[in-house]
């Protein structure tokens, strides 16, 4: 990996600035480490069920999102138990839930 990298705390708060302009509610749950945390985004569709994207990165150091449960919809309580289960294994990891009302969240790119 080589090239700038954008440390997670102000990614994380740039991204939640960008979900407060497209009018959807987005929280940080868990806060990792400033520097270079990984993150998860847990994506809560209300009324349908949640899917989890993870932050990861190709083999060329690139940037990706992964999908760890799949990319179908999951009931909040499995979403949850993962998240859980990946705080207790890497405590600088960041969690970010976006609340999407419609449906409508895209993954930003890095």
């Amino acid at each position: 990996m080589s090239g700038f990298r954008l440390n997670t705390s102000l990614w994380v708060s740039a991204h939640l600035q960008q979900c407060d302009i497209d009018f959807m509610p987005a929280m940080i749950i868990c806060k990792g480490d400033n520097e270079r945390g990984l993150i998860i985004i847990k994506h809560h569709i209300i009324g349908q069920g949640v899917k989890i994207y993870k932050l990861g990165y190709d083999l060329k150091g690139s940037v990706i999102w992964r999908h760890p449960l799949g990319d179908a919809l999951l009931e909040e309580k499995k979403a949850d138990h993962y998240i859980g289960r990946e705080r207790n294994f890497d405590e600088d990891l960041w969690v970010i839930e976006i609340e999407d009302v419609k449906g409508r969240y895209e993954l930003p790119d890095f």
